[in-house]
């Protein structure tokens, strides 16, 4: 294995340790260790973002600014998380989706293809009282394991509701859930 980046010695007040990029010199954020940050592909922490816990980032995905990604969060692909967002808990954002400002992707959610996540995602059960883990912007619902447009979650539930739930929750699961959506989305 060829190694990109390497330690500069500088530790930041929450013991994680700043990396240098080998090709460059390039300094860049900082990690708590090398299972944080993968050594293929040309993902990378730039500035003062972090990585720690047991979060991984890999393939070209970009973490900068102050942003922190963190507990058994995977950023993956050629997604970016910057400025001051956070993703912890069991987040995946991949694909092309970039994360940005001062977002919050959490729980289970999973962010992908070529979403645009700025401001707050909500996963808090506390807001809508839910059996399932979900994530919502004003345009954008995730649950369960699937994500979609609003407008994508009407016309599938139109379609066929067992097409696109039934790969990730029983046939009971699957239509609680379509109810679920409903009251989300209206």
């Amino acid at each position: 294995m060829k190694r990109k980046y390497e330690f500069t010695g500088e530790v930041n007040e929450n013991g994680l340790k700043r990396i240098k990029r080998i090709s460059d010199g390039l300094v860049g954020g900082f990690i708590e260790g090398e299972y944080n940050l993968s050594h293929y592909g040309t993902c990378f922490v730039y500035h003062n973002a972090q990585i720690f816990g047991n979060a991984q980032v890999y393939g070209d995905a970009q973490v900068y600014g102050d942003a922190q990604v963190y507990d058994n969060s995977l950023v993956s692909g050629d997604a970016e998380v910057c400025d001051d967002a956070q993703v912890y808990d069991n987040a995946f954002v991949f694909g092309n989706a970039w994360v940005y400002n001062k977002s919050l992707v959490s729980g289970y959610a999973e962010v992908s293809g070529d979403a645009k996540i700025k401001g707050n995602v909500i996963n808090n059960p506390n807001e809508y009282e839910s059996n399932f883990s979900y994530c919502k912007t004003s345009k954008w619902l995730g649950v369960g394991c699937k994500s979609h447009t609003y407008e994508e979650w009407n016309r599938l539930i139109k379609e066929n509701s067992k097409v696109y739930l039934d790969e990730c929750e029983s046939l009971e699961s699957n239509q609680e859930m379509i109810k679920e959506i409903l009251n989300i989305i209206k």
